[in-house]
């Protein structure tokens, strides 16, 4: 399974996002089912033992509710296709959160990463050599603020697909308190 753990969106967003959807042509733009604000991949874990045992420390995991705000659009070039991305203004409390992931994912024996991961979400996938189009369209939506997200659950989800079928399916659910969470009500990938 390809794991990754990210915040859900919550789906006041999507109406965020909306502003910037339909003002490119010609762009895949990823449905709000499948946004997470993904703040670590886990890659490939197919072992139940280690699933358990990141589950485990997962569940240690403690925090106190905080507001993040996604600002501008950034246009990530790829190999396959290339991505417009948000990422969440800079904070302290989702650095930290980022450091108590890290270290609960160290205890449960997963590789470390070698570079800091920068959390973003996915807008849409574009074709690559379309900067033409593109730069205009970040220049033009530069000032993009999006509505506060309390950030109070995390969710360990499956990836399947890649690029523009990437979707996700959410297996566990993390509260801020360590209490355990429902998966939420609709929880269908496809």
């Amino acid at each position: 399974m390809k794991l990754a753990l990210g915040v859900p969106l919550a789906p006041f967003l999507d109406d965020d996002f909306s502003l910037l959807r339909g003002t490119l042509d010609d762009v895949h733009w990823t449905p709000q089912l499948n946004s997470h604000l993904i703040l670590r991949s886990l890659g490939d874990i197919n072992a139940r033992p280690l699933l358990d045992e990141v589950d485990y420390e997962l569940r240690k995991l403690i925090w106190e509710p905080f507001s993040i705000c996604f600002q501008q659009v950034y246009h990530r070039p790829g190999s396959y296709d290339d991505r417009l991305v948000t990422c969440p203004s800079p904070s302290d409390p989702l650095s930290q959160l980022q450091r108590n992931v890290e270290k609960r994912l160290r205890a449960a024996t997963c590789a470390p990463v070698r570079q800091r991961f920068h959390p973003e979400t996915t807008l849409g996938y574009v074709s690559p050599g379309r900067e033409t189009d593109i730069i205009p369209w970040i220049q033009r939506h530069n000032l993009f603020k999006s509505q506060p997200l309390v950030v109070d659950r995390l969710e360990l989800v499956e990836l399947f697909g890649q690029h523009e079928t990437l979707s996700c399916h959410a297996v566990e659910a993390y509260g801020c308190y360590g209490q355990e969470l429902p998966l939420p009500a609709f929880n269908e990938a496809f």
